[in-house]
């Protein structure tokens, strides 16, 4: 049986490279499936996603569920918070158990801190 000849002349999928350093990134913030970070539209929906990331997994020392913690900007978190007990069952569909037990949510500037701070300039001299 005659060998096959490979069409992509030694290149490499993007995915299969960065695999390795995604999969670490993802790791060190708790992430073991990184499917919910790169499909977190699909998981979270549409209007969560728009509002919302998720920013980290911690597992507690007794290890009866992890905690997602999801970042959203101060006027949209109340409507995340609304919404968290839909999402937690949405991430565990993800995953195929009930890996998350308590979902957190963390509120900021959607221009972040260092962004989104008002200037302080002194008055203006008065003549």
């Amino acid at each position: 049986m005659p060998r096959r000849q490979s069409t992509t002349r030694g290149f490499k999928r993007t995915a299969s490279v960065l695999d390795a350093q995604i999969r670490r990134a993802g790791e060190s913030r708790g992430f073991a499936v990184s499917r919910l970070l790169t499909h977190w539209a699909e998981i979270a929906g549409p209007e969560i996603a728009a509002v919302a990331q998720p920013v980290k997994v911690g597992y507690g020392r007794g290890g009866f569920g992890a905690t997602l913690t999801v970042l959203s900007s101060g006027a949209n978190a109340p409507l995340v918070e609304m919404q968290k007990e839909a999402l937690r069952e949405r991430v565990n569909a993800a995953y195929g158990y009930n890996a998350i037990a308590r979902v957190r949510i963390t509120q900021t500037a959607a221009q972040g801190f260092a962004e989104a701070q008002a200037v302080f300039a002194g008055a203006p001299p008065q003549s």
